[in-house]
C-alpha cells in the first residue's frame, strides 16, 4: 500500500506537464503569427 502511496506523486506529475504546453498557446500566437496564417491562406 506504501508503493501506491509513492506512486500517487506520479499522478500530480502528469499535470505538472500540461503547465508546460500552457506556455505554448502564447508561443501559438507567435507560431500562428506566421504558420496558422500561411497555411491557412492556400486553402
Amino acid at each position: 500500500p506504501r508503493t501506491r502511496s509513492t506512486r500517487a506523486p506520479d499522478a500530480p506529475t502528469s499535470p505538472a506537464r500540461i503547465p508546460s504546453p500552457a506556455p505554448r498557446p502564447p508561443t501559438g500566437r507567435s507560431c500562428a503569427s506566421g504558420s496558422a496564417p500561411t497555411p491557412a491562406r492556400p486553402p
